[in-house]
């Protein structure tokens, strides 16, 4: 079943019906590679996410127009030695002092919100945590 679907595309980018059984392992070898680099691409590009907490929300009002309002939402959330402190332009769906998963990537901090959704700002601040 392999091999008919290895001939079939190697039938459709034109090598014909001169397929032999070397072009399909030829083929093979080649999908294994691609694979493999896919594969070790993933985990070289893979982030590294943290558990957190969120430690507070503060939210700032600002007058755009006489009729419209802007508010922003200033965020800290702690992995246990650091303090980042973010701002949004839209709230956060995760409740004070519960748990976030978060990834930081040079100067941004991505959440993941309850609904599952990720929500990326830039760090602003970040504080060693003194106990």
């Amino acid at each position: 079943m392999i091999i008919h679907a290895a001939a079939l595309v190697l039938f459709t980018i034109g090598i014909g019906n001169d397929v032999t059984i070397l072009d399909v392992m030829s083929s093979f070898r080649i999908a294994g590679l691609l694979a493999l680099l896919l594969l070790f691409n993933g985990i070289l590009l893979a982030e590294n996410w943290m558990q957190g907490t969120l430690v507070s929300v503060n939210v700032t009002t600002t007058q755009v127009t006489p009729k419209k309002v802007a508010h922003h939402y200033r965020c800290v959330v702690s992995d246990g030695s650091l303090l980042y402190t973010v701002e949004y332009e839209q709230p956060v769906k995760i409740a004070i002092h519960d748990p976030v998963k978060f990834v930081i990537k040079k100067d941004r901090l991505t959440l993941v919100d309850a609904d599952g959704k990720k929500r990326s700002a830039q760090i602003e601040t970040r504080e060693r945590v003194t106990q």
